[in-house]
């Protein structure tokens, strides 16, 4: 219960930085490249620092991130449209958590990454006026599907052991008590 409500806490509050940081990085990277890279990079950060929280939940090398993180980066250096790109962050983001981080079956990776990824675009797309962009905007953009991102580990993320109850005093005295009279060793 612990790890699983850290784990939400901690999806939610980084949702929450990497919306107030998006402005002043985005803002500072216009200056040096055009308005569309410099929103690319941005949210190819925030999946790549989403994807070393993600690696540390899982107990995974954060290496395995390295790959689906430069992804954005090459993204935006070949020009890929803004529809495309976001429709890549989602596949990358569903690739590091269903395939690297909390593996899963296809099927079932499949579903979760939908219902999960689709309900961020739904609600995003709800409270969200597209296609306005100011940073004050994407700011609750980003905050808003990382709430519905946290829903991964109280729906679907499979058991921590360090959150399964302490084991029952009197149910071990039992097995003991059984053993002996079984004549089996301790």
């Amino acid at each position: 219960m612990k790890s699983t409500q850290h784990a939400v806490r901690l999806t939610i509050s980084f949702g929450l930085a990497a919306g107030i940081l998006f402005g002043p990085l985005h803002y500072l990277l216009t200056i040096f490249i055009g308005h569309y890279q410099a929103m690319g990079l941005v949210l190819g950060l925030c999946l790549g620092g989403y994807g070393l929280l993600l690696t540390a939940w899982g107990r995974k090398n954060p290496a395995i991130t390295l790959l689906p993180a430069l992804l954005p980066v090459l993204a935006v250096t070949v020009g890929l449209p803004l529809d495309t790109f976001l429709l890549l962050a989602l596949a990358i983001l569903a690739w590091m958590r269903s395939g690297l981080c909390f593996p899963r079956s296809l099927p079932a990776a499949i579903g979760i990454e939908l219902l999960l990824c689709g309900g961020g675009v739904l609600l995003v797309r709800q409270f969200v006026p597209f296609p306005t962009y100011s940073a004050a905007t994407t700011a609750v953009a980003i905050w808003l599907f990382f709430l519905v991102q946290s829903l991964y580990f109280v729906l679907f993320a499979p058991p921590d052991p360090a959150d399964a109850p302490p084991p029952d005093p009197f149910a071990r005295a039992c097995r003991q008590a059984e053993k002996i009279l079984a004549g089996e060793p301790e």
